[in-house]
């Protein structure tokens, strides 16, 4: 056998290396490193493996938390330690294959288990937008700042931008913070804190259609690039009106405050209105469109040819339908809110020439068998009125037209009920009847 020097190249026993430390003749200090290395060793190895067996216990337990493979961990000590004063000799040598085994099968196993729980694993630790969370902190520190950073585009809104020390500060947003758009100025709150107020509607929508906004922040004379989201929200279109004649259509939505203009090719116009509009309805044979407005006072006119305004008429707001009578000589407008009412307006004149007080709000608005008559319907009071609004008096009292489920199946059952109980006879009918009413009732 060949010489190995002093220390032999595979692991050997604590006795061994205290052996070879004395004969070597090596300085005291140096003999005590010796003679612990098998013990640190030891503990290296050990360490290694309860490390990658509290991992897998953790990946076999149904809980998500980091507190599972620190307790498995623990766990693994104490019946290591237990085993180890019971055993005699224990002893586990490590060399530099284990060395690397150990580590690769950590790696593998903890980041196996990691990546297959990362989801839940965020979610219960609270660890989920933390990205997000520290942008938005960053975006906050980083000075001048402006909160929110999302500019809507459907109603008005109060940003707040904090310059310490400042005595003007003024914002405007465009193409890369260009001079196109409009100048902001803000009100000073104290303490370096500024408000500025927006509205889209009257200082103009953010332009371009990209998402991401460039702004510019003046303070003192100074600029500094801001970023910003825009958001635009996306238009819902309902309650469609339609002129056969001229084969076309309309619909407003409420949402970006626009109406649309449908032919048979498909999407001919698209018109920005008031504040809110609600219904349209035609008039002239489709020559006039009337638009209801939510929020905004007037009612509405364009010209469908141009999408130009014809005329506006100052109702007020919280309109809801629209109904126009047979002849197109008169308009009438149902009002929600606190006082719901209907007005009646001539379209040639664009004057209010009648109205009568409801006492719930109208879902359904319609004239008559003449101009004189109009139908109301009312989901609330479950009830369908006729009124003569000329005269401001009702046709005859409300006609309850629903009700809920169960009294409607309940009468309907009865009334099944009673005729099989009448033709087949006794008490087999009746319960025939009743089971067959409840399952409808039901």
């Amino acid at each position: 056998m060949g010489s190995q020097g002093p220390f032999p190249k595979a692991p050997v026993s604590r006795e061994r290396l205290e052996k070879v430390s004395r004969s070597a003749n090596l300085p005291k200090a140096q003999r005590g490193w010796i003679k612990s290395l098998a013990s640190r060793t030891t503990r290296i190895s050990l360490q290694l493996l309860l490390v990658v067996g509290a991992w897998v216990l953790a990946g076999m337990l149904p809980g998500v938390a980091f507190w599972i493979p620190v307790a498995s961990y623990g766990v693994l000590w104490l019946v290591c330690n237990l085993v180890a004063r019971r055993a005699s000799g224990f002893d586990v040598p490590l060399s530099r294959g284990a060395v690397v085994a150990s580590l690769l099968t950590l790696a593998v196993v903890s980041g196996l288990s990691l990546w297959e729980r990362r989801t839940d694993l965020a979610w219960s630790e609270g660890l989920k937008g933390l990205g997000q969370h520290f942008s938005d902190r960053h975006r906050i520190e980083k000075l001048p700042s402006i909160a929110p950073p999302i500019v809507f585009t459907d109603h008005p809104q109060a940003f707040y931008v904090h310059a310490p020390e400042a005595s003007r500060v003024s914002w405007r947003f465009g193409e890369g913070g260009g001079e196109g758009g409009p100048v902001l100025d803000g009100q000073s709150l104290g303490q370096g804190l500024f408000r500025i107020l927006y509205d889209p509607r009257q200082q103009g929508l953010p332009p371009g259609e990209m998402e991401n906004l460039s702004s510019i922040l003046e303070v003192d004379g100074k600029r500094y690039p801001r970023k910003l989201l825009k958001v635009r929200p996306e238009a819902h279109p309902r309650w469609f009106a339609s002129a056969p004649a001229q084969g076309i259509a309309a619909a407003a939505s409420e949402e970006t405050d626009e109406v649309f203009l449908v032919s048979r090719q498909g999407l001919e116009e698209r018109w920005a209105v008031g504040d809110g509009p609600t219904e349209v309805t035609f008039l002239e044979q489709g020559k006039v469109l009337a638009v209801a407005h939510r929020y905004s006072s007037e009612l509405l006119f364009l010209d469908v040819a141009t999408g130009e305004k014809r005329g506006a008429l100052p109702l007020g707001p919280f309109q809801t339908h629209l109904a126009v009578d047979p002849s197109g000589g008169f308009l009438a407008v149902a009002f929600g809110g606190l006082k719901p009412r209907v007005e009646v307006v001539s379209t040639r004149e664009l004057s209010v020439v009648g109205s009568f007080p409801l006492e719930e709000k109208v879902d359904g608005l319609l004239f008559g068998r003449t101009a004189e008559e109009i139908l109301v319907a009312s989901r609330s009071s479950k009830t369908l009125s006729l009124w003569r609004w000329q005269t401001k008096v009702t046709g005859g009292p409300p006609q309850e037209i629903g009700g809920p489920p169960q009294e409607i199946g309940d009468s309907i059952g009865d009334s099944i009920g009673g005729s099989i109980g009448d033709s087949i006879g006794g008490s087999i009918g009746d319960s025939i009847g009743g089971s067959i009413g409840d399952s409808i009732g039901g």
